[in-house]
């Protein structure tokens, strides 16, 4: 499968790459089609479609990199080219392998709390706010409702015995409402009062590294731009994919805190923000059900719907397992 490449992208590869380039596919963009470029002086690019929905997160990954090439923050993709009406970029290439859950190193924690110490001390006046960016607890807890509302909607059109549907009703909705219980609104809500601003990666955690000889390597900025950076210490904690050691991660956060002039209620809106996002992870999982998130995944990837739909019904079962366990005191009480 070769990519539908437009004038623009076309004019630069035939004047910069040679007659005999050579493009080939690339695996792993979930949101995306990836290619690799190979210029005739062996020379390697990326190409990046971000698909019929993609124009803000080319915004975002766009004015991100440009902003860290300016100010000379390495290890992360060179961008070249950018072409927004047909959805593309054009970036370095960089080498390297994905890290398993057990090969990563306290090394490699310190390198990549580095990596976020060095991005939040660049000028982020005049990018966008993060993804999912919010300044209040009101704000966060509104965005997860309208998660679990929206797969509770993508449910009713299922049959009546529907394992996705049962899930929805008899799971994450009771364990939403209990956490909603736990969070004191009217008292907790000062906690953002405040909350500053950094340029933050927002998806930030090992499923977007490499690492290789020279060092990890950073990509995937579709959601970056000016944020708390108690969501990304948070959802480093949760994120599921490429599952970090607890000790790990409670290291990266406190890299973080202990690197950068945070305010006084950042370690409690962390907290809050742990809590809350239980709930959101395990709805991201279930993006798949939303149809066109599922449109934009299968495209993506190759999966069929059906296929999709229970190897990540099973995963969020799992997913909201543990964070029960975790939260086994609260949840009993």
């Amino acid at each position: 499968m070769t990519p539908s490449l437009t004038p623009k992208i076309m004019g630069w590869l035939e004047s910069n790459c040679g007659p005999t380039y050579k493009i080939s596919r690339l695996v792993g963009g979930r949101n995306n089609l990836l290619w690799s470029v190979e210029s005739q002086a062996n020379t390697k690019y990326v190409i990046k479609s971000y698909g019929f929905d993609g124009r803000d997160r080319l915004d975002r990954e766009w004015s991100f990199l440009s902003r860290l090439k300016s100010c000379g923050v390495s290890s992360v993709p060179h961008p070249i080219l950018c072409d927004i009406p047909g959805r593309l970029a054009l970036f370095s290439f960089l080498p390297g392998k994905k890290l398993s859950a057990s090969s990563i190193s306290l090394k490699n924690i310190a390198n990549a709390s580095s990596f976020i110490g060095k991005v939040a001390r660049v000028d982020a006046d005049g990018l966008p706010e993060a993804k999912d960016a919010h300044s209040s607890l009101e704000g966060h807890v509104k965005s997860i409702e309208g998660r679990v509302d929206a797969l509770e909607m993508a449910s009713c059109s299922r049959p009546c015995k529907d394992e996705f549907r049962y899930f929805v009703a008899n799971e994450l909705r009771p364990f939403w409402e209990h956490t909603k219980r736990r969070i004191n609104l009217f008292h907790d809500f000062r906690h953002w009062d405040s909350m500053r601003y950094f340029l933050s990666p927002s998806d930030f955690g090992f499923h977007n590294i490499l690492h290789s000889e020279g060092g990890l390597k950073f990509l995937d900025f579709e959601y970056a731009g000016r944020d708390d950076l108690a969501k990304l210490l948070s959802d480093f904690r949760l994120c599921p994919q490429i599952k970090v050691k607890k000790n790990h991660t409670e290291i990266f956060c406190r890299n973080i805190i202990n690197d950068l002039e945070l305010d006084n209620g950042f370690e409690k809106r962390l907290e809050i923000l742990t809590t809350l996002g239980r709930t959101k992870w395990v709805c991201i999982v279930l993006n798949v059900f939303l149809l066109e998130k599922n449109r934009r995944i299968s495209n993506a990837t190759g999966s069929k719907r059906e296929v999709m739909e229970s190897s990540k019904l099973n995963s969020a079962k799992d997913l909201l397992s543990v964070f029960r366990a975790e939260e086994t005191p609260a949840w009993m009480s």
